[in-house]
């Protein structure tokens, strides 16, 4: 079975998830390939992807699996000198470091009296992948807007602190898509 997705499911649960997988599916083997990238499924020979954010793709059957909520996060250094932001336009005032997938001119989106508002931030480096945000944000040298099981201890040890709480959005899911087939694998079906 050939799964994807996004480097950072690599630091959460999804490696226990699929050693308890192969313990029940002994005879199943995987293959996990790692990308932040949209890939096309038939051409790369991927079963399922698994991904955060909407999948635009009609031809693909996509489950939810579970809700992934985001927060903004600096440290505490960072914060005193600019201030903490009372409102997500206020972060177009700050050091955002972003994802290189947000493109050219990265915008992070907010829940603002339930409609969706996207914050156009300037971005003091991007990265394909979370894990340099995330030192590099903890030298304090700018903000992050990532899922929050990727900062998760951070928050908790005091190193990074969570701002805009209230403006999350809530409708980020982490969903899973397959390639309907006329047959379907076993191994995907489990």
């Amino acid at each position: 079975l050939r799964l994807t997705a996004p480097h950072g499911l690599a630091q959460t649960l999804l490696p226990q998830l699929l050693g308890e997988f192969m313990r029940q599916y002994p005879a199943v083997t995987l293959s996990l390939h790692l990308e932040n990238r949209v890939i096309d499924m038939v051409d790369e020979g991927i079963d399922l992807a698994l991904r955060v954010g909407r999948i635009g793709d009609e031809h693909l059957i996509v489950r939810k699996l579970q809700q992934v909520p985001f927060v903004v996060a600096a440290t505490p250094g960072y914060w005193s000198g600019p201030g903490l932001p009372a409102h997500p336009e206020d972060l177009a005032d700050h050091d955002a470091l972003t994802y290189s997938l947000l493109g050219a001119s990265p915008e992070w989106r907010f829940e603002v009296d339930g409609e969706t508002l996207a914050v156009p931030v300037r971005s003091r480096m991007d990265a394909t992948d979370a894990a340099p945000l995330v030192s590099v944000a903890l030298q304090g040298l700018g903000v992050v807007c990532l899922p929050r099981l990727l900062v998760q201890p951070h928050l908790d040890s005091g190193a990074l602190q969570a701002v805009l709480q209230d403006f999350s959005p809530r409708d980020v899911w982490l969903y899973a898509a397959y390639v309907q087939r006329r047959h379907n694998s076993a191994a995907l079906k489990a």
